[in-house]
């Protein structure tokens, strides 16, 4: 938590002074202010919930690079997804427009240059996760992973979050009102 608060502070520091950082200083920043590490540590301990605190560190130590990654995903697709939006209420600092500006491109240039981060994201997260093969059974690399692909599918049609369309609002009541059957062969 008290990294997240700071990772938000540095973020508001910048919009109120209206500066513009680098996008490498800014994704140093922001993927942790996109909340996936507070979200894997919380499954962490709900999936663990007997670790002592040195096993709990330990642990996260270990997965640092799989928190990393899957973090850095999550953002780069959550700026894919909602930064005209926000550039049109006025918040100007995203992977887009930060690439943008360092760059003097235009946005189509700076979402396509995004795209390449997530691809190489996507490659340093199965680094991270062939080199846990020691721990290849522990659940989290699985949370890990999917809290990545749950990005994608979140964002890829939009802010399907903050904004969700009628395909974004279907997928989610599909999968809890609409039953699963099974095929009979």
């Amino acid at each position: 938590w008290g990294e997240l608060t700071e990772a938000f502070f540095v973020e508001a520091k910048w919009n109120h002074s209206d500066y513009m950082p680098t996008l490498e200083d800014y994704l140093d920043n922001a993927w942790q202010s996109v909340s996936g590490v507070l979200i894997l540590t919380h499954g962490y301990l709900l999936m663990n919930p007997d670790a002592n605190k040195d096993v709990t560190e330990s642990s996260m130590e270990k997965f640092g690079d799989l928190f990393k990654w899957s973090s850095m995903i999550f953002r780069l697709y959550n700026d894919l997804a909602t930064s005209s939006d926000e550039m049109d209420r006025g918040k100007s600092v995203n992977a887009i427009s930060c690439y943008m500006h360092e760059h003097n491109v235009c946005e189509e240039v700076a979402r396509e240059y995004i795209k390449t981060l997530i691809d190489k994201a996507w490659r340093r997260m199965i680094e991270a996760r062939v080199a846990c093969s020691d721990d290849s059974k522990d659940p989290f690399i699985d949370m890990a992973i999917n809290l990545a692909r749950i990005s994608h599918c979140t964002y890829q049609f939009g802010d399907g979050h903050g904004a969700p369309d009628a395909r974004s609002r279907d997928r989610v009541l599909s999968v809890i009102f609409e039953p699963i059957t099974e095929k009979e062969h």
